[in-house]
């Protein structure tokens, strides 16, 4: 069928550091292990008519801030089927039990992220403006003490006190430094979003001979085992999948 030759096309969708990956378990029936770019990965094909299908692949990886599965869709039907990333089902399971994971919806999860590039790049331009503040600031101290005697007796104390100067080539200085500082992480945070945009799988229609993959993003939780439930078409494909820590 044409969507499992062009499985080979597949765009691998990892970010971050990788520190678990998520390997076939158990397959079921009708269910291969194949290889993307070193990843075990779970394929399926499910036969509609002779010579037509759909397929559905999956694996996982676990980063320092998220779940994350890759999946492929390849449509070798004569129909349109909508590809719908948001309906997908990912189950932690372990001695005590089964439990649901978040799944993202990718622009909810752009949002997120927006959301804390933003408050960062706040709490820098504030934390900026006070190191301005104090880089063209200098005090000075001045300290010492007195004594003498008078007709009626003698006296004595001490004394002190300091004078401030305001330097504006220091202040101009930190916050040119600053200013670089926040617009350099501005343009990470817009290459940030930019490759969410592109990796992160949305709704999407795909035509008859068409294929599409991408990553779909879970709260990171680590369990031993997971059982992932994709919508495709009129089918569910299940697979099972095992966590392992990367060497």
């Amino acid at each position: 069928m044409k969507a499992f030759i062009l499985f080979s096309s597949v765009c691998l969708a990892v970010a971050g550091c990788v520190t678990y990956r998520l390997t076939p378990n158990e397959l079921y029936e009708g269910q291969e292990v194949i290889y993307i770019e070193g990843y075990e990965a779970v394929t399926e094909n499910c036969l509609l008519y002779e010579n037509a299908g759909l397929t559905v692949s999956v694996f996982g990886y676990s980063t320092n801030d998220v779940l994350a599965l890759n999946v492929f869709f390849g449509n070798a039907s004569e129909e349109s089927i909508n590809v719908l990333p948001d309906t997908v089902l990912v189950e932690g399971i372990s001695d005590e039990g089964i439990m649901l994971i978040k799944v993202w919806e990718a622009n909810a999860y752009i949002k997120r992220i927006k959301a804390i590039q933003t408050t960062a790049l706040i709490l820098q331009a504030i934390g900026g403006a006070m190191e301005a503040s104090s880089a063209g600031t200098s005090t000075t101290s001045t300290y010492g003490s007195y004594y003498g005697s008078a007709g009626y007796g003698s006296y004595s104390g001490t004394y002190g006190g300091y004078s401030r100067t305001y330097d504006y080539s220091k202040v101009a200085e930190a916050n040119a430094r600053n200013s670089a500082a926040i617009a350099a992480q501005a343009r990470e945070n817009s290459s940030n979003i930019e490759y969410l945009n592109t990796v992160l799988l949305k709704r999407h229609t795909l035509q008859p001979g068409t294929f599409i993959s991408g990553a779909i993003y879970c709260k990171k939780t680590l369990y031993p085992y997971y059982r992932i439930r994709i919508p495709f078409g009129e089918r569910t494909f299940v697979f099972s999948l095992k966590l392992i820590e990367e060497s």
